[in-house]
């Protein structure tokens, strides 16, 4: 008795995980259930082939075209934590044009990429879309991105960020009232109460390119001319002083611009989307340090006409200036040594562009193989051919 019932637990339990629950299985539309998930669509000889739905227990979904068991053509993908794939398929893995929705990361939300993917990685040509979230002063703002170009494993090749309108790439060059697009009204008692009569506003900018198989990082600073602001009645015999205090803050994000490019390639990241978010997360913290120095620096700088100090007490400016232009020189000889020793040692080794994706295990039906069956025979038997023996009898 007991053995019967150990029989007939492996029967029902086989059919569990492996049998056809509706229609036709073999020619034609049916369901079909799986160890670990169903299907449900078109099947001819018995093989998952034409268009159907494979759902998983996990969460993953496949609508679209199948041959033989294997994903080709058009399909629509999605992992119930992860993104949204749509687009075309070769041997169960994105290959040829697609768009992703992919999942939101510390940094950037709304991620949409449209465009070219070998062996389920983006490669090629695309258009990569996303908000970042950014913070001026106190205000933080939601800004969209568009990137359209070269992608290698996930990697954009160039500059992460879009380019502003208003914006000025930095240079040894000095800043002009011009520069400054926002020109703010104060009383006369408001004037006074001010430290510096005029503000700048800028930031670091990253751009990669991936050499060998590794990410190759650029930094450098920008002049936002709209976001910086200059007083209304600053006297024209100092407006020097004011412009060239301006320059050395615009030059002291410059200094964290090379430190953050340095530490980056020195570390010899892989060209991966990892490397990217590494990359973001050292940014942000380089920038959260950059604006403590330009704090302190604005403090001990500080200097405005209207508070009766007709002269600019030189001493504290050219100690910053002596500290900032120390750093501007040290970083540029550092990460120039830095960058013509990867590139040198890289000229060595093939250039390999995209490396091929896994294959993921859930995003494919798994059947069950009988234990009974020797090796060269395993195959999921029709639930309709199921037998067992009792009594010397067949049932």
């Amino acid at each position: 008795m007991n053995k019967l019932l150990l029989i007939l637990f492996s029967i029902v339990h086989f059919c569990i995980y492996a049998q056809c629950v509706s229609g036709d299985c073999v020619n034609g539309q049916g369901e079909y259930r799986y160890k670990n998930g169903t299907y449900t669509g078109s099947f001819i000889d018995g093989g998952l082939t034409g268009n159907g739905v494979f759902k998983s227990k996990k969460g993953y979904i496949y609508s679209g075209d199948w041959t033989q068991g294997v994903k080709n053509g058009i399909g629509r993908e999605s992992f119930k934590r992860g993104h949204t794939y749509e687009g075309e398929f070769t041997s169960n893995l994105k290959n040829g044009k697609g768009t992703a929705w992919l999942p939101n990361t510390k940094f950037m939300e709304e991620i949409v990429y449209v465009g070219e993917w070998i062996d389920d990685v983006i490669c090629g040509e695309g258009e990569l879309s996303y908000n970042r979230e950014v913070k001026y002063g106190r205000l933080k703002k939601l800004e969209k991105n568009t990137l359209s170009g070269t992608f290698i494993n996930g990697v954009y090749q160039g500059r992460l960020t879009e380019e502003y309108d208003d914006e000025i790439i930095w240079s040894s060059f000095g800043l002009k009232s011009g520069d400054f697009k926002s020109f703010k009204q104060f009383s006369e008692r408001e004037y006074k109460k001010l430290k510096n009569p005029a503000s700048i506003e800028g930031s670091i900018i990253l751009s990669c390119e991936c050499v060998a198989g590794v990410s190759i990082f650029d930094a450098t600073s920008i002049f936002r001319k709209k976001l910086s602001w200059w007083g209304n009645s600053i006297p024209p015999t100092t407006k020097s002083t004011i412009l060239n205090t301006r320059q050395r803050e615009f030059d002291i994000i410059e200094w964290h611009a090379r430190e953050l490019e340095i530490e980056l390639n020195k570390q010899k990241l892989a060209c991966n989307n990892e490397s990217v978010l590494i990359a973001w997360s050292a940014l942000n913290l380089k920038e959260k340090e950059c604006n403590q120095i330009r704090k302190l620096y604005r403090s001990e700088t500080a200097w405005n006409p209207k508070k009766g100090g007709a002269i600019k007490n030189p001493v504290p400016q050219q100690k910053w200036n002596n500290k900032i232009q120390k750093n501007l020189d040290k970083t540029e000889k550092k990460r120039q040594k830095i960058q013509l020793k990867i590139r040198k040692r890289l000229e060595k080794k093939d250039d390999v562009l995209c490396i091929s994706g896994s294959l993921n295990p859930i995003t494919l039906p798994q059947k069950v193989i009988s234990k009974e069956e020797p090796e060269e025979k395993k195959k999921v038997r029709n639930p309709i051919e199921l037998r067992f023996v009792r009594n010397n009898q067949l049932y």
